[in-house]
């Protein structure tokens, strides 16, 4: 759900290069939520793009918001995200 998604919010990436090199995944805060697109300050290496986007849950499951897909020109990361996609296709994530 896009709409959850707000500035200062936490969001980890894994991504093949940062998450093995680092042994875990890479979280910052959300510093810009666009139409298709979330800037966050973590770290990201090329490689990583298609690596999963998400947020913790309090719950300790998570929630997937998208794919990292590149470096955001001010530093961080740029995922894309999932929403529109599944919007657009009629899909639906299944957590079970």
């Amino acid at each position: 759900d896009d709409a959850r998604l707000a500035n200062g919010q936490q969001l980890c990436h894994y991504g093949l290069i940062s998450g093995s090199q680092h042994r875990g995944p890479q979280c910052g805060p959300i510093v810009g939520v666009q139409t298709n697109t979330v800037r966050f300050q973590t770290r990201v290496e090329k490689g990583d793009s298609g690596g999963p986007v998400y947020y913790r849950n309090a719950d300790g499951t998570a929630t997937p918001v998208g794919i990292t897909i590149r470096a955001g020109s001010e530093g961080g990361t740029v995922a894309e995200l999932i929403g529109p996609w599944l919007k657009r296709w009629r899909l639906h994530l299944d957590g079970s």
